[in-house]
């Protein structure tokens, strides 16, 4: 039977069978064409599926020209628009790629604005104080070790700790808030 007789059946008795006859005619043929196209296996084959929905859909619409011609259109504009939103989702993701190595960017500048600035004010301590800082912070020794090795009580070396980070949290205020924005 021609594309003709088979459409007519399809649309005037309800005979959807034969359009699995259509599809097995021209399927290699649109899936040629969608592969020259997009040069993905995958992306081919679910684009042919789709054009031979939208053809199915759009069946009253054929006006007896070439069923190739028809289906190949189909096929054509199926894919550019599935290649469009594929470069469209791809350049979406690079942008929010490079979105968040900005941001991350400008995180790690921030932070290390801050980490400077921690380093000068602690520099800018009495000596005592830094001395204090450095023990606890990084030599790690408890408040009863710096204590015995300052000569001093662990409750002193307790409460200048809690004013030296009172000091230093002042002066680092405006660098922490910055790191926040």
């Amino acid at each position: 039977m021609d594309d003709k007789g088979l459409v007519y059946r399809i649309l005037n008795r309800g005979d959807s069978q034969c359009y699995s006859e259509i599809v097995s005619r021209y399927s290699g043929m649109v899936y040629a064409k969608v592969i020259t196209l997009t040069h993905d296996k995958d992306m081919a084959k679910d684009i042919t599926q789709q054009t031979f929905i939208r053809a199915y859909t759009r069946l009253c619409y054929w006006r007896g020209e070439a069923m190739d011609s028809w289906l190949l259109a189909i096929a054509v504009h199926t894919t550019l628009n599935a290649l469009d939103n594929e470069k469209r989702r791809r350049t979406e993701s690079l942008d929010d790629g490079a979105q968040h190595d900005r941001e991350h960017q400008e995180s790690n500048a921030a932070h290390e604005q801050l980490l400077s600035a921690m380093e000068t004010a602690i520099s800018g301590l009495p000596p005592n104080d830094r001395q204090i800082i450095d023990l606890f912070y990084y030599k790690h020794m408890k408040a009863s070790a710096i204590a015995k090795a300052l000569e001093m009580s662990e409750s002193n070396v307790l409460v200048r700790l809690h004013r030296i980070r009172d000091k230093l949290k002042k002066q680092l205020k405006p660098f922490k808030d910055e790191e926040d924005n």
